[in-house]
């Protein structure tokens, strides 16, 4: 699920991240950056994934939470 440019960075953290780590890592970065009202690419790309790969995440976070 992660973006290959951020593998090396995920390997260096010393394993594979998890759908709540990458949810964590996009919070956060939103967090400290809402003012500026980042993009998803610029959310993605703080989170270790593709935009089209958080938007999915988010998706199916949205969708188990209902339950």
């Amino acid at each position: 699920m992660l973006a290959t440019n951020r593998m090396s960075d995920l390997a260096a953290q010393g394993g594979e991240a998890t759908d709540y780590d990458i949810v964590r890592r996009a919070i956060t970065h939103i967090s400290k950056n809402w003012r500026a009202q980042p993009e998803i690419e610029q959310i993605a790309e703080a989170s270790g994934v593709t935009p089209a790969e958080l938007h999915h995440l988010f998706r199916r976070s949205r969708i188990i939470g209902r339950r």
